[in-house]
């Protein structure tokens, strides 16, 4: 019925607080006339074969999507004027991956409640989602049929995906006022997020194509680790990483280690003529980058084989700038427990053998990604200025990825978080947030979450220019190329 489509339309095109590019999903079998909408810029018409559900249509038209976001309407609702900004705006405050209303005139559980009881009744054609959440749950599926956004939301909550829920009517169906539509999601009770997939179960193998990245693995010392890091970096399963092997000023005569790693054709061995920490190492080979993707390798953990694709797929996919993920903590069985109280997740992690990146909620200043799992886009960490310079050397081991990610985050970089596994992080006393110098309770690392916090308290403010706060170029002075073996 085009009169209902162009009323749903209407109120799409007159909301208050945000602008939406609109995309009208025709059957080829029944093409409409679309008449002045389709001479809109912000309106995208798609003509598709087979069925037209929101699961199917979604993930045809994911080359045609240009925000972080996707809302879904049927052509028989109309949205309040305010339902797309106080939508984004939920999940954006709350840290939440989607966004859904409840049934009106029906009252949300308080968070007390609602962590023992069943949800209230919700609406499922008011679903506001994060894309790179819908990459996410569609691509990790198994087989599990996800068709109708009723089933997506279902996936959503038995994952224990965080979601923010209204209770304001911001989506109605008109004439089906007093009566409850069909489609609605009744009775999911609130359970805790199952473990993460160590597997990325995404595209058939015969579909997939590689994927090419720089990697950059500073280290100081500690060659078994440097070892068992490059090796899990080779053996990537459709990707060609180009490894940049940082030797950080280790204090003892490692030529013969260096000599044997600038051989390799994948790898490019560099060597600092001071001890400068991880971070600025990072910084240091930016200009010697081969890829437009960038990933953190850190010298004591192990990456994955799915790692690099699933992080170049996924930044494809939601034409985000940032990726992170899931890690896998092994090593010093007493450390792992403190270990994972580092990071606010802990309540939302049913074991302790792993940490999971998230979105973070707007006003705090947390580390929310998981460091080790980091892939950027190389002209977003450049454009962003690379990690910051605290001023020394201490300093500067610690706290520069929780800057970088929140002067990231408020510059309004796109992120996409996966709940795999893609890392093994190693714990050990020796590590930069263990040992005595900079780990935790120490003075540097003391002194840098306080700048952390009077930084963040800019970045909130908006208008800050990244590179401002960037120390990329800084050091470069201090890492040469190695001339390997003559």
């Amino acid at each position: 019925d085009m009169s209902s489509v162009g009323e749903a339309v209407a109120t799409l095109l007159d909301q208050a607080g945000a602008v939406p590019i609109l995309h009208l999903i025709e059957s080829e079998h029944e093409p409409r006339d679309w008449g002045e909408l389709a001479t809109r810029w912000n309106v995208q018409i798609h003509r598709l074969t087979g069925p037209l559900n929101f699961v199917s249509v979604a993930r045809w038209i994911q080359s045609s999507l240009r925000t972080p976001h996707l809302a879904i309407q049927s052509p028989r609702s109309t949205s309040a004027p305010l339902r797309l900004a106080a939508s984004l705006g939920a999940i954006r405050d709350c840290g939440a991956e989607l966004f859904v209303s409840a049934v009106p005139d029906m009252e949300t559980e308080t968070e007390e409640v609602a962590l023992e009881t069943q949800r209230p009744p919700l609406v499922p054609w008011s679903l506001v989602v994060r894309r790179a959440t819908f990459v996410d749950i569609v691509e990790s599926a198994s087989g599990v049929a996800l068709v109708t956004e009723a089933d997506f939301i279902k996936a959503a909550l038995r994952q224990g995906r965080p979601v923010a829920i209204s209770a304001d009517p911001l989506v109605t169906i008109p004439g089906a006022e007093g009566s409850l539509p069909e489609g609605i999601i009744h009775g999911l009770p609130r359970t805790m997020a199952p473990p993460p997939e160590r597997v990325h179960p995404s595209q058939p193998a015969s579909t997939r194509r590689p994927y090419a990245c720089d990697v950059v693995l500073p280290f100081r010392g500690q060659l078994n680790y440097v070892r068992e890091a490059l090796n899990s970096l080779l053996q990537q399963e459709w990707a060609t990483p180009i490894i940049h092997l940082v030797d950080d000023a280790t204090p003892f005569d490692i030529s013969d280690f260096l000599n044997e790693w600038a051989a390799h054709p994948q790898v490019r061995v560099y060597r600092n003529r001071e001890n400068v920490g991880q971070f600025q190492s990072f910084n240091n080979t930016a200009a010697y980058w081969e890829t437009d993707l960038v990933a953190v390798q850190d010298a004591d953990d192990i990456s994955l084989p799915h790692r690099l694709y699933s992080a170049a797929r996924m930044l494809e996919l939601t034409g985000a700038d940032y990726f992170g993920g899931a890690v896998e903590l092994f090593g010093d069985e007493d450390l792992i427990r403190p270990v994972m109280a580092e990071t606010t997740t802990l309540e939302r992690i049913p074991r302790a053998d792993y940490r999971r990146s998230f979105y973070p909620e707007w006003a705090k200043s947390d580390y929310f990604l998981e460091n080790p799992t980091a892939v950027f886009r190389v002209a977003m960490f450049r454009e962003l200025g690379g990690y910051a310079d605290f001023g020394t050397r201490l300093m500067n081991r610690t706290s520069l990825d929780t800057e970088f990610q929140l002067r990231c985050l408020y510059h309004g970089v796109r992120f996409a978080i996966t709940r795999d596994i893609v890392t093994r992080y190693r714990v050990h006393p020796e590590s930069a947030t263990q040992d005595r110098q900079t780990g935790w309770g120490t003075s540097p690392r003391a002194l840098s979450i306080r700048q952390v916090e009077e930084r963040c308290r800019v970045f909130r403010n908006g208008g800050f220019d990244p590179r401002t706060f960037g120390a990329l170029g800084r050091y470069a002075h201090l890492t040469e190329r190695w001339p390997g073996p003559s």
